[in-house]
C-alpha cells in the first residue's frame, strides 16, 4: 500500500472534471465509454462500467500539499487554493495564463513568515467567492487560528479589510481573524448558505457559530468532543455534522446545547460529508474499510438522550480489496460519488434509488421516478387472488347490508360457495331468535332461541346423555317400496326436540305435517339443477320412489347427466339382504362415480347400519347435510362423537361452514380467526361477529379488532355512507354502544331537564288508564312545577310528551321506534331565543323572514343556514 493518502474533488463549475492529488495534483476528464477515441484509449483509466477518466494536465509546482479546495469561479479556470505544511496557501490553476482574470493564479497568501504552522483545511465562501478560509490546529502565541483571506486584495489598494504584501509579494494580513490573542486552534470549519455565518470545530471540544459582521463573541457555542469534519448541509442550511474518533454527531442550530442524534461507528470516522442533491442524506467514511455508510437523517428519531436506531440508507462498497482513502460527491448530479484507493485507483459509482411504491386505499399504485410521482392504475375488474378489491366490489354490491333477510346476502358472493352457509347459518339464527321477517315453525311446544349465536354443539348438549338418554328411538319406513316381494327392514331413528331444530337449522323439514315443505326443497333443488342432492335427500328421508323420479328428470333434461338414468335403475333394484349380489356390485361399483351425493347414496343403502361412516365421512357433501344425517340415524354417543371429530376438522380449516357447529362460541372464534389467518377477509368475519350480537364473546379483542378495522377500511376507501350503514346496524344489535341523549330542552327556573325524566314517566303512565282519547298536556316543569314559555303565535304554553311513550307515533322507516309527533316539538332562534311550536315556526317563516314576536326585529330564517338554502 502506498504510504501516499490520495483525496479528490469534483469541479464546481464543470461537471465532467475532478482532481486527484497527493504529492502532485492531476486534473481528469470524464468521457463515456463511446466517446474514446484511439489517442485518448492509451491513457484512459476505466472508472465505471459506462466512463473512462482521462489525465489532461498534472501540477507538480508546489510541494508539501495539505489541503486543496477549488474555487467557484467560473474564471479563471481551475483555478485552486493550495495549503502547505509551512502554512502558505498558494492560488494556481493548469496552464491558464493570459485567460481572464490570469493575474489570480500565482498569489500567496502567509499570515506570519517567521512561525510557520500546517494548513488544516482551506474553505472557499459559497456565495463571496472570494474570500478564502484558512484554519491551523496548532498555537503560537496569541496568532488567530482561523484567517478569512480576500483573494482579491492587492498591494496597490490598501482598506480595512485589504492587507499589505511583503517583499515577496505574498499576502500576509487576512481580512478576518478569528481566535485571535486566545491562542486557539480549529480542527474543522464550514460556510453557511448566506455567506455571512460560518461553524467551526476549536480547542479540539467546542463547537463556535460566529457572524462575519460581529466576530468578536461567538453566536452559538457547544461543548463536546465531536469536532472534527464539520459540515453543513447546503439543502437544509440549519442541519450540520461533525465527528470524533468513532461517532458521529447531528447538530440542529435551533437546539445547539447538545447534538440531536449520535451515529456511534466500530471505528474511528475519517471523513464525513452531506450529500448535495439529497436533503439529509450523510456520508461516513470510517477508517480500514472498504464502503461508505449512508444514513438517511430525516427517517432518524429525534429528541432522546437514549442512542435510537438510525434508518442505514445502505453501504455502498467501492472497491472489493482496496481500502477506501477518500471520496466526493458530484456538486450536481444526483446519487453520484467519486472514491479513490490508497492505491490511488479511482471508482465512478452510480448509487440507483430504492424505488418506493406505495399501494394506495383507492388501488393506485404510486412510486416516485425521477422527483417525478408516477401512478398506476389498477383494472378493479380483474381480482384474481386480491381480497381488498374483492371486499371492495362486494360493497359495491350492498354485501352485509341486507339486515332483513340475512340471506339475501348471498347475491352479494354468489360466486364465493365458501361464504354461502354462513349467511344461511346467521339467517336462520336470526329466524330461530325472532328478529327476522318471517318465523320458523318450531317443533313441538319449544319456544324460540334467546341466544342468538346458537350452534348445533350447543343446541344438542349432549355432555350429559350417558346417564340418561336424551333422544328416543322410532323406526322410520320406507316410501315407494310396498310393491317389493320381501319388505325391507325398518330403519333406526332418532328423535328429540333439539335434534328437530338442529334439523331446521341445517335446511332439513321431516315432520309429518311438514311434508310439503319437504317436497318444495326437493323441486327448489331440481330448479337448481342439483338432481342429485334432492335424490339424496330424498332417499335419506326413506323415499326412495321420489330419488328415482328425480334422478329420471335429471336425465331427461337438457343439462342432465344421462348416466342418471343408469344409477336409478342400479337403486330400483334395492335389497334389504346383506349377501344379496345387488348389495356386493353396488359396494365395489360405489367408489367409481364421481359426483359425492351418488356415492353417499349407495353407502347409505349398503353400509353399516350402526355407523354410516361412509356417508358422514363424505367430504363432498354439504356440512349442514352431514350434521342433518348424523341428528337423524346416530345415537346420542356416536352423535356426540361425531360432532366433536367434525368440529375439530373444521376450525383447524377455516371452513366458516363450521359455524353451524360450533356457534359463536370461543369454538366459532377461533374458527373464524384461522378463517381470516388463511383468507385476510376481515369483511366477512365482521359482518360474522356484529350479526350474531349479543352474545357472550363480543368483547374479545379480536371480536373488536375484526370490526374496528372493518371500519377504518371503509373509512380508507371513502365510502363513508356504507360505514355509516354498517354503525347502524351495529348499534342496533349491540346495546352497550347506544350513546344517551346530551342535548335536552331545560327549564328556565331550576335548571333540570323537562323531558324523559322519571316523574313525567310516570305520571304519563298513571293517565293510561283513563281512556285511549286522554293526551296528557305537559306544559309546566316537571320538576319545580313553573310554566314553560309561551309559543310566540299560539301564545300557549310549550310542552311535549317526547320520551314518555304517550301520543307518539311510530316512525314508517322503523316500526320499533317511537317519536313524539314534530307539530309539538320545541322551536326557537338561537339569536333572539324566541320560538313556539315548530309546526307554527315553519308556517310562519314560509311566509316572513322576521320574528314573529312584536318589536324584535331578528332576521331568524336569513341565520338559518336551512332557511338560507
Amino acid at each position: 500500500m502506498s504510504s501516499v493518502r490520495f483525496d479528490i474533488l469534483w469541479s464546481p463549475t464543470d461537471e465532467h472534471h475532478f482532481i486527484r492529488y497527493g504529492t502532485t495534483i492531476e486534473l481528469y476528464q470524464v468521457i463515456q465509454q463511446a466517446e474514446i477515441n484511439s489517442f485518448q484509449s492509451g491513457k484512459a483509466i476505466k472508472i465505471s462500467d459506462e466512463t473512462y477518466a482521462v489525465n489532461v494536465a498534472t501540477n507538480s509546482d508546489i510541494h508539501f500539499v495539505k489541503s486543496v479546495a477549488w474555487c467557484p469561479h467560473l474564471e479563471p479556470k481551475h483555478l485552486l487554493a493550495v495549503g502547505q505544511t509551512n502554512g502558505r496557501v498558494v492560488l494556481t490553476s493548469f496552464n491558464n495564463i493570459g485567460s481572464p482574470r490570469s493575474e489570480l493564479i500565482g498569489k500567496e497568501f502567509m499570515h506570519n513568515v517567521k512561525h510557520s504552522r500546517q494548513c488544516s483545511y482551506l474553505c472557499w465562501n459559497p456565495l463571496e467567492t472570494s474570500l478564502l478560509a484558512e484554519g491551523f490546529n496548532e498555537k503560537y502565541r496569541n496568532d488567530p487560528c482561523v484567517m478569512v483571506w480576500d483573494v482579491t486584495s492587492s498591494s496597490e489598494i490598501l482598506t480595512s479589510r485589504t492587507s499589505t504584501t511583503s517583499e515577496g509579494g505574498t499576502i500576509t494580513r487576512p481580512a478576518y481573524e478569528i481566535g485571535s490573542g486566545t491562542g486557539d486552534t480549529s480542527s474543522s470549519f464550514s460556510w453557511f448558505g448566506d455567506g455571512k455565518t460560518l461553524v467551526t470545530g476549536m480547542n479540539n471540544r467546542q463547537l463556535r457559530v460566529y457572524d462575519l459582521r460581529d466576530l468578536t463573541n461567538p453566536r452559538l457555542l457547544s461543548h463536546h468532543k465531536s469536532v472534527y469534519g464539520v459540515c453543513v448541509d447546503s439543502l437544509g442550511d440549519r442541519m450540520l455534522a461533525s465527528f470524533g474518533e468513532n461517532q458521529v454527531a447531528i447538530w440542529d442550530l435551533r437546539s445547539f446545547e447538545k447534538p440531536i442524534l449520535t451515529l456511534p461507528e466500530a471505528k474511528n470516522v475519517i471523513k464525513i460529508s452531506w450529500c448535495p442533491t439529497r436533503q439529509g442524506m450523510l456520508s461516513v467514511l470510517v477508517k480500514d474499510s472498504n464502503v461508505i455508510k449512508m444514513y438517511d437523517i430525516r427517517h432518524s428519531v429525534f429528541g432522546s438522550d437514549v442512542t435510537e436506531p438510525v434508518l442505514i440508507e445502505r453501504n455502498i462498497q467501492s472497491f472489493r480489496q482496496s481500502v477506501v482513502s477518500s471520496f466526493c460527491w458530484h456538486p450536481s448530479q444526483e446519487n453520484r460519488l467519486l472514491s479513490v484507493a490508497f492505491s490511488g485507483d479511482l471508482q465512478d459509482i452510480k448509487m440507483y434509488e430504492r424505488i418506493p411504491l406505495v399501494w394506495s386505499p383507492s388501488f393506485h399504485l404510486r412510486s416516485v421516478s425521477n422527483k417525478l410521482l408516477v401512478e398506476f392504475c389498477h383494472d378493479k375488474s380483474n381480482h384474481d387472488n386480491d381480497i381488498s378489491l374483492e371486499m371492495f366490489g362486494r360493497v359495491q354490491r350492498h354485501y352485509g347490508f341486507y339486515n332483513d333477510d340475512l340471506s339475501q346476502n348471498i347475491q352479494a358472493v354468489e360466486d364465493k360457495p365458501h361464504l354461502h352457509g354462513l349467511w344461511r347459518w346467521l339467517a336462520s339464527v336470526q329466524c330461530f331468535s325472532g328478529n327476522g321477517s318471517r318465523a320458523i315453525a318450531m317443533a313441538g311446544d319449544m319456544k324460540p332461541v334467546s341466544n342468538s349465536c346458537v350452534g348445533i354443539k350447543g343446541l344438542l348438549n349432549l355432555k350429559n346423555c350417558d346417564s340418561e338418554p336424551c333422544s328416543d328411538l322410532t323406526y322410520g319406513t320406507w316410501q315407494g317400496l310396498e310393491g317389493m316381494s320381501s319388505s325391507p327392514s325398518l330403519l333406526n331413528q332418532y328423535v328429540s326436540k333439539e335434534r328437530s331444530r338442529a334439523l331446521q337449522l341445517c335446511g332439513w323439514v321431516t315432520d309429518e305435517d311438514q311434508l310439503v315443505s319437504l317436497d318444495q326443497l326437493l323441486k327448489q333443488l331440481q330448479a337448481d339443477h342439483l338432481y342429485e342432492k334432492a335424490a339424496a335427500l330424498a332417499l335419506f328421508n326413506l323415499r326412495m320412489k321420489q330419488a328415482l323420479e328425480i334422478l329420471g328428470n335429471g336425465a331427461d333434461t337438457h343439462k342432465g347427466n344421462k348416466n342418471l338414468n343408469a344409477v336409478a335403475m342400479a337403486l330400483a333394484g334395492y335389497t334389504d339382504e346383506k349377501n344379496a349380489l345387488w348389495q356386493k356390485t353396488c359396494n365395489n361399483l360405489r367408489l367409481q362415480l364421481t359426483h359425492p351425493y351418488l356415492r353417499a347414496m349407495f353407502a347409505f343403502l349398503v353400509g353399516e347400519r350402526d355407523s354410516y361412516k361412509d356417508v358422514l365421512h363424505e367430504r363432498g357433501m354439504a356440512v349442514q347435510d352431514r350434521i342433518a344425517f348424523a341428528c337423524k340415524y346416530l345415537t346420542d354417543k356416536k352423535l356426540y362423537d361425531f360432532i366433536e371429530e367434525i368440529t375439530t376438522e373444521l376450525k383447524q380449516a377455516g371452513d366458516l361452514d363450521g359455524l353451524l357447529v360450533t356457534g359463536m362460541t370461543n369454538d366459532g372464534l377461533d374458527l373464524l380467526q384461522q378463517y381470516v389467518d388463511n383468507t385476510c377477509d376481515i369483511q366477512t368475519a365482521a359482518l360474522a361477529m356484529v350479526y350474531s350480537l349479543p352474545n357472550e364473546i363480543s368483547k374479545d379483542i379480536r371480536c373488536t379488532t375484526w370490526i374496528q378495522s372493518y371500519r377504518e377500511l371503509l373509512d380508507m376507501w371513502g365510502l363513508w355512507h356504507d360505514r355509516a350503514r354498517f354503525d347502524i346496524i351495529h348499534q342496533a344489535r349491540d346495546s352497550t354502544l347506544r350513546v344517551p341523549a346530551q342535548v335536552f330542552v331545560s327549564c328556565n327556573f331550576c335548571a333540570n331537564h323537562i323531558t324523559s325524566t322519571t316523574k313525567t314517566i310516570a305520571r304519563s303512565r298513571s293517565y293510561m288508564g283513563r281512556g285511549i282519547h286522554y293526551k296528557p298536556k305537559i306544559t309546566c316543569c316537571p320538576n319545580c312545577r313553573k310554566s314553560l314559555p309561551r309559543c310566540a303565535l299560539c301564545l300557549t304554553n310549550l310542552g311535549t310528551a317526547s320520551g314518555t311513550g304517550i301520543g307518539q307515533e311510530k316512525s314508517s322507516t322503523d316500526p320499533d321506534s317511537k317519536l313524539s309527533i314534530f307539530q309539538d316539538w320545541f322551536t326557537w332562534c338561537q339569536t333572539c331565543r324566541h320560538g313556539g311550536h315548530s309546526s307554527h315556526i315553519t308556517q310562519w317563516f314560509s311566509q316572513h323572514s322576521e320574528c314573529p314576536v312584536t318589536g324584535c326585529a331578528c332576521k331568524c330564517m336569513s341565520l338559518d343556514a336551512f332557511g338560507r338554502v
